[in-house]
């Protein structure tokens, strides 16, 4: 009778060094909640935290990436901007469903800061997740929070739109133009593409011009509420 294959005691460390890695990740979710709460963020879901300020959902999404052939995971820091009429707007005029926790803005904290080296940092069995908080807090102070700031309400928000030194992320300009002034001001919806025709004709687009006009009528004759 055959008992299969014992494991070595190298295989045996192999596996108990991944679980300790990943339980740093939990550690460092779990860390991560606990600190940004005290700036008024909650956890939405794994290692995304957003808060509401004015007009404004600010987010701080950490994305994890196991490292091949390594147990380890590499970690990238992104923030994001909402706004929740502006980006059901969004949705609707693309003809899509509408999805929770999305943002008009997103960029890696990596851009912001403009190193010698992209901001990354990794987690081992190794890892002080306290130190790697710490600085993670100051970069969000120095280079995310006067972004927040700024761009507390739409009307800031907007204004800074051809601004990208302000606002950043490569937001879909044309379509936040567009839903801004058919929630705001729908008169000068025409100039607003006229305006944006260049954007609008991107390929990307394509797909999301069908039925346009169709749906702005919708929306103006009180046919869809968002």
């Amino acid at each position: 009778m055959g008992y299969g294959k014992i494991a070595s005691v190298n295989e045996l460390e192999v596996e108990s060094t991944r679980m300790i890695a990943d339980d740093k990740l939990v550690e460092l979710d779990e860390m991560m909640a606990e600190t940004l709460s005290e700036k008024g963020f909650r956890r939405k879901k794994k290692m995304f935290y957003s808060r509401v300020q004015g007009d404004s959902v600010q987010s701080i999404i950490l994305m994890s990436t196991k490292v091949r052939g390594r147990d380890q995971y590499s970690i990238d820091a992104y923030y994001g901007i909402a706004y929740e009429n502006i980006v059901k707007m969004v949705q609707y005029l693309q003809g899509r469903k509408h999805e929770a926790n999305k943002r008009v803005v997103q960029n890696a904290l990596t851009n912001l800061i403009k190193g010698p080296k992209p901001y990354v940092f990794y987690i081992d069995e190794s890892s002080d997740n306290g130190v790697i908080i710490a600085d993670l807090m100051e970069k969000i102070e120095t280079f995310v929070e006067p972004i927040w700031r700024e761009n507390t309400s739409i009307e800031e928000f907007v204004g800074h739109l051809k601004d990208q030194t302000r606002v950043l992320g490569f937001p879909e300009t044309e379509w936040i133009l567009l839903s801004v002034e058919l929630l705001y001001n729908s008169e000068s919806r025409g100039e607003v593409i006229r305006q944006n025709q260049a954007l609008f004709d991107r390929p990307r687009n394509k797909r999301f011009m069908e039925g346009l006009e169709s749906r702005i009528q919708k929306y103006l004759g009180g046919e869809i509420r968002l």
